[in-house]
């Protein structure tokens, strides 16, 4: 018990933190094209898997059901994870700092001759 309860506590602030970005990013709106989209259904659906995982253990599940249950469940949850940290990455690259936390800060930025002309200069 002792082993498993810190690993359900951390699911379940993993999971309500998930499902907190989906409803900011409102993904119910379905924007498929939007990386924040996409980064907070992945961190939702990692978070409530190692949820799944992590019960699971604090169950007590055993022998060939434990390799299904737990670990494999544990590896789906952090296979989510990472495409979404792969998502964050590419969108910080692209200098949107907000990422999928702050989306509001993500603005596009439009070219200008001015801005063509500083960046040229620098390069």
């Amino acid at each position: 018990w002792w082993g498993w309860f810190p690993g359900v506590l951390g699911s379940v602030c993993f999971a309500a933190g998930g499902a907190l970005e989906c409803y900011h990013n409102k993904v119910w709106k379905c924007k498929c094209g939007d990386p924040c989209f996409w980064i907070s259904v992945l961190n939702c659906m990692g978070g409530f898997l190692f949820l799944f995982a992590a019960s699971c253990g604090m169950a007590g599940v055993e022998g060939e059901l434990e390799q299904w249950m737990v670990n494999f469940v544990y590896l789906m949850g952090s296979i989510f994870f990472m495409f979404g940290a792969i998502i964050a990455l590419y969108m910080w690259k692209g200098e949107h700092y907000g990422l999928a936390f702050i989306s509001e800060i993500n603005v596009k930025r439009t070219s200008t001759p001015k801005m063509d002309m500083i960046l040229k200069t620098q390069a």
